[in-house]
């Protein structure tokens, strides 16, 4: 059974990471002042979206089924975008010869190479797939909440070992990855659907107001060497913290709010086909830039568009593998 307010959330991160790379094509004032948070907010919910959904799922699934349903979600439309994208290159042959497009197709650019040069938000993939592989190990050996916590914490600081004494693994998706593990937990612990949630609010101003305070702070040092781990720490710390809080409580928000009808309907509908639409928005808004080049133009055409766009390639894309598997299963 799907939850409603994973697609409402989902269409909602989803059109913040539209508007954020909007940034790439105008300079049209409104989007340069959402740009930071879009950013932050947009990403977040993503991954603490998919930690619940996966959680909520698939905890009880066998290994092989859970990767078979993860491949066969990701890797097709991830091809077909790849292509396009090729496609559309000035020097496609070359480009498809080079040593950083085959790390770029097999998902581990942003994993082994930090400061590797991949294209602009495809890194998301590589990403997401490693959060599958680190939750496959945890999910296996956790018996009880109290595994799973303590599991979790152990995966962190194994892979910040990492990152810090062998340079792999971005540092983004270490910190993103920690994002799609709070919403393993917060499933796993039912802090979704508990009543007493009062205290979220609370923990969201607490740490928004740190984390702001912090960012400010910081910025004022133009020599990030200054900064000691410690003072990385709590930023690092702040910033998850109220990403947390802020993800619980639009999720409580989300579930007080939605109501049966139509409009539930078509943010459904957006958030069905969201990750199409993360793969093709940037093809979406370079053609309305080049039909119109107006940054209000772009965000009343580009941004519709692309999640019209992006719910068309998604339903094709699940009846041509539903289509595929019935075939296969009759063979």
């Amino acid at each position: 059974m799907r939850k409603p307010e994973i697609d409402v959330l989902r269409a909602v991160a989803i059109s913040l990471v539209v508007i954020y790379h909007m940034n790439y094509f105008t300079d049209y004032w409104p989007i340069r002042s959402l740009v930071n948070y879009s950013s932050v907010f947009g990403l977040s919910l993503f991954f603490f979206i998919s930690g619940v959904s996966i959680h909520y799922s698939s905890s009880h699934e066998s290994v092989l089924l859970f990767i078979r349903k993860r491949l066969l979600r990701i890797y097709p439309l991830f091809l077909l975008a790849s292509a396009t994208s090729l496609l559309l290159n000035p020097n496609p042959l070359n480009r498809m010869l080079s040593v950083d497009y085959s790390l770029y197709l097999l998902n581990i650019s942003p994993l082994v190479l930090p400061r590797f040069d991949i294209q602009t938000g495809y890194w998301f993939v590589g990403a997401i797939l490693f959060c599958y592989l680190i939750y496959i190990n945890l999910n296996r050996y956790s018996k009880c909440s109290r595994d799973w916590i303590l599991l979790s914490l152990l995966a962190v600081v194994a892979l910040v070992i990492c990152r810090y004494f062998l340079g792999i693994i971005m540092a983004r998706v270490l910190v993103f990855m920690c994002i799609f593990l709070f919403g393993v937990l917060a499933q796993e612990l039912e802090l979704l659907e508990g009543r007493n949630w009062i205290i979220f609010p609370m923990i969201a101003v607490f740490a928004g107001s740190l984390f702001v305070f912090l960012e400010y702070f910081y910025s004022s040092f133009p020599d990030e060497n200054i900064l000691t781990f410690k003072h990385i720490v709590i930023y690092i710390s702040a910033f998850l913290l109220m990403t947390f809080s802020f993800n619980l409580l639009s999720y409580k928000s989300v579930g007080l709010l939605i109501r049966p009808g139509m409009l539930l309907s078509i943010v459904s509908a957006i958030g069905f086909g969201a990750y199409a639409t993360y793969l093709f928005h940037m093809t979406v808004l370079g053609y309305v830039k080049g039909q119109f080049n107006n940054g209000l133009y772009l965000v009343l055409i580009g941004l519709p568009m692309s999640l019209v766009v992006g719910y068309c390639i998604q339903k094709a894309e699940a009846r041509c593998i539903g289509l595929a598997i019935r075939l296969f299963k009759k063979d």
